[in-house]
């Protein structure tokens, strides 16, 4: 071996028990190389980019750079890697040896390169004669790494660019050893090597765009603008690409082809879910070839599995959830979904322990489950998952009615957080389940769940959501004929319509449930909907017009002897006597419910008696007794998590402030109950309050401020 070097770098090697030196290149030739060009319509990987180039300067080289970039078939790994290669390339004295560049084909079984060959062709790039290419696999990683060696210790640092490798074994003999040369390596999977990962996700929407229209302007040049004329169509067109790299390639070559063809052509193909993997492809590329190089490598429990997941609709997945649809125990298939997740075959949803599918990658799921849905078993999965949302939401449903006892096991241990936070998480699945449920047939899990998710997106304002689950609850009830499941769903879509107000279209459904209830001789359910229709009656027809019913209804629940019905009786006719100026019979009333809502162990019931009672007591004058069951109001709608209720109570403190003329206190109040409202999407409880707002600037004398929130709040009274 010589040190000193002039024209190229010497290496000696053992040949045969002969000592041989060899006169190598200085540098890879591109030929031998064999580094693909770059794409000329790359975007949106900028950051990327930027911190791999910098983790390869020769600054930071003091030990060997190894990088892996990672992610889904189609998400632009090798373009990534073949970019960064190009530029450094392109920095003087950062790699002056030059590039290996070789595409073991590991997901292809076909085209797969085992290491032996790999080998065997990086040392013949490096200028080394076939002759003196030892047979082992082992004697020929030695071999390469030493012949690396020496171009690094002669200055001549090697960029090794590995694409497409399955496994650590694929890969791990062609990544240097020496501390100087680089390697990059890309793998749908995360592969347990010690390299600095750089795991690749779908790109930005503007991004997705702009590589529409880069392949566009590179094919048809820059007078096509169809890109700035369809805009919207294509956002649209890279929406259902999933901005997905390859798929985004696909579509823009398809709209290159034909400089006529409208943009909203190829949306109307794509649109179509079943024939989306088909329209998405082009001569050599296509999308579903892609994905079928990863499906092919999974052992038999993970395809099975990935067949199952689209099966739940909603955005991403718990993994217990998982485990009731494949009919598994929880610790094996979190094991299995890991498993998919370093195969990129999924990821990490909102939040670690669920799971997602890549919209793409769910249609081709679901083929293929489709395909072997007798193997599978798929109607019972669909069963095993309905009843997974309907038993759970069941649970959670009646702890939130403060009646823990009715719920079944002890799956929530908080009495009121866990519950609310799993239907926060849940109410997407648990949406996507009910309609499922339909599609199905099975009317009991779509009564259910409908039935169990109402008081929490009643809680949580999702009125457009409680209308539908209402109305689906109804229709399931009336396929299997059943009186009392009819009744309770009229009563909760009569409900769900005088949340938004429509208390005229709220009568029927509410008239007509009461008359079911009494068929069905459900004397509850009679006296839940006699209490919704007084109200109802009282917006339409005036507080007197609500008396009747809510008197029906007291009556009906002290008969049951049911604590929960009195109560909720009293307080709605608390209200009528408070609209209709009937203080003392309201402070009554209010009393009254209060002690029942007690027994009841309702304390969200309880605190809407606290806040009418407080209210009434400050019409009568009586400040200390009206701040100290506002304050009890307060206190339990926070506990409950109801920001409705809150933001009323709120609204009527705010107002008790005004009339004793604590301006300031009111304005912060009444702020505080505009924040409730709008984060209960309740806007026109927001402009009552700031039609207050607007009295009490009124009153303090400062009238442009008055005038500015008037007018707030009839933008809200009258939306444009």
């Amino acid at each position: 071996m010589h040190n000193e070097i002039k024209d190229g770098v010497f290496f000696g090697a053992v040949i045969q028990g002969q000592h041989t030196t060899i006169q190598l290149p200085p540098t890879v030739s591109p030929a031998l190389g064999g580094l693909p060009r770059r794409s000329s319509t790359f975007e949106g990987r900028s950051h990327e980019v930027g911190e791999i180039i910098a983790s390869l300067h020769p600054s930071t080289l003091q030990n060997e750079a190894v990088i892996a970039v990672t992610g889904m078939a189609g998400v632009g790994k090798t373009e990534l890697a073949l970019q960064v290669a190009h530029s450094v390339l392109g920095e003087k004295d950062w790699f002056p040896g030059g590039a290996l560049f070789i595409d073991l084909s590991g997901y292809d079984a076909e085209r797969r390169v085992e290491p032996r060959e790999a080998l065997g062709s990086l040392l013949n790039s490096l200028g080394l004669p076939p002759e003196i290419v030892p047979d082992e696999t082992q004697d020929r990683a030695r071999m390469y790494r030493s012949v690396l060696r020496s171009y690094a210790e002669h200055g001549r640092r090697i960029l090794v660019i590995v694409d497409n490798a399955d496994s650590v074994d694929q890969a791990s003999h062609l990544i240097p050893s020496d501390g100087k040369n680089a390697a990059l390596i890309t793998s749908r999977h995360t592969l347990s090597i010690d390299a600095e990962l750089y795991d690749l996700g779908v790109l930005q929407p503007e991004s997705a765009v702009e590589v529409i229209r880069a392949v566009i302007r590179r094919h048809r040049g820059t007078k096509d603008i169809r890109v700035q004329r369809e805009s919207a169509e294509t956002l649209r067109v890279a929406e259902l690409c999933g901005f997905l790299p390859l798929a985004l390639q696909i579509a823009a070559a398809l709209l290159a082809d034909s400089s006529n063809r409208p943009i909203k052509s190829l949306v109307d193909e794509l649109t179509d879910a079943h024939s989306r993997l088909d329209a998405l492809t082009r001569e050599e590329r296509a999308l579903r070839a892609a994905f079928d190089l990863s499906y092919r490598r999974l052992p038999k429990d993970q395809a099975h599995l990935f067949r199952l997941l689209p099966i739940n609709a909603g955005p991403d997945v718990s993994g217990e959830a998982v485990s009731r649809l494949s009919n598994l125990e929880l610790r094996t298939t979190g094991r299995i979904l890991e498993s998919l997740n370093r195969a990129h075959l999924i990821e990490v949803g909102q939040e670690w322990g669920r799971w997602r599918l890549h919209d793409l990658l769910r249609i081709y799921a679901n083929e293929k489950g489709a395909a072997e849905e007798k193997e599978d078993g798929r109607d019972q999965a669909i069963r095993r998952l309905l009843d997974y949302y309907s038993t759970t939401s069941e649970s959670a449903d009646w702890i939130l009615r403060d009646r823990a006892s009715k719920a079944e096991g002890q799956r929530f241990r908080d009495r009121r957080g866990e519950p609310l936070e799993w239907f926060r998480v849940e109410e997407d699945n648990l949406l996507a389940a009910i309609r499922l449920a339909e599609r199905k047939e099975s009317f009991e899990s779509v009564y259910y769940i409908s039935m169990h998710l109402g008081l929490y997106l009643d809680v949580r304002r999702r009125v457009a959501d409680v209308i539908e689950v209402a109305s689906t609850a109804l229709r399931a009830a009336r396929q299997i004929e059943n009186v009392d499941w009819q009744a309770r769903s009229l009563n909760h879509l009569g409900l769900a319509l005088s949340t938004v107000r429509r208390f005229g279209d709220a009568i029927t459904p509410l008239t007509e449930g009461a008359k079911l209830a009494r068929m069905a001789g459900n004397r509850e359910v009679e006296c839940d909907i006699l209490i919704a229709l007084g109200a109802a009656l009282r917006q339409t027809d005036g507080p007197a017009a609500g008396i009747a019913p809510l008197k029906r209804a007291l009556t009906l629940g002290r008969a049951m002897g049911n604590p929960l019905h009195v109560g909720t009786a009293l307080t709605n006719l608390g209200n009528t006597y408070r609209e209709s100026g009937r203080l003392a019979e309201a402070a009554k009333a209010y009393g009254e419910s209060i002690r029942y809502h007690q027994l009841s162990g309702d304390r969200r019931k309880e605190a809407s008696g606290h806040s009418g009672l407080a209210a009434t007591f400050s019409q009568l004058g009586n400040i200390e007794e009206s701040l100290r069951h506002f304050k009890k109001a307060v206190a339990m709608y926070k506990s409950v998590g109801d920001q409705h209720g809150l933001a009323v109570t709120l609204m009527n403190l705010g107002s008790a402030h005004t009339a004793m003329g604590d301006f300031q206190n009111a304005r912060d109040i009444l702020q505080q109950s505009r924040v409730c409202y709008r984060e209960s999407h309740d806007p026109h409880g927001e402009g009552v309050t700031l039609l207050n707002l607007s009295f009490l600037e009124r009153d303090a004398g400062n009238q442009e401020k008055s005038r500015a929130y008037f007018e707030m709040a009839q933008e809200l009274f009258h939306p444009k």
